[in-house]
């Protein structure tokens, strides 16, 4: 990838489960150029599975650390989903923190 100065941007797509944010994101990969896509179901997948806010927060780190790495690597817009807790806006502000 490029080694100038870019441009870094993030498409998070939200949903509840099963309204097609995996199939949302594939789709907007193909026509994104410079682009990645991190699906934080991937990322987060445990057995055994158990919810709460440390696994949260582990799952936000995560992902956020590979956004970062996909960013540091050129590609300058990351696509990314299946992360908030409940798709609400205080999780946005949550994450994004």
């Amino acid at each position: 990838m490029a080694t100038e100065q870019l441009t870094r941007s993030l498409i998070l797509v939200t949903g509840e489960e099963g309204v097609g944010k995996s199939t949302l994101m594939s789709a907007l990969l193909a026509h994104t150029p410079g682009g990645a896509k991190v699906d934080a179901e991937d990322v987060g997948q445990v057995n055994p599975f158990e919810f709460g806010p440390d696994f949260l927060d582990m799952l936000w780190r995560n992902v956020a650390s590979v956004i970062g790495n996909f960013w540091d690597a050129g590609y300058a817009t990351v696509i990314t989903g299946s992360l908030l807790d409940g798709d609400t806006y205080d999780s946005f502000r949550q994450f994004r923190q």
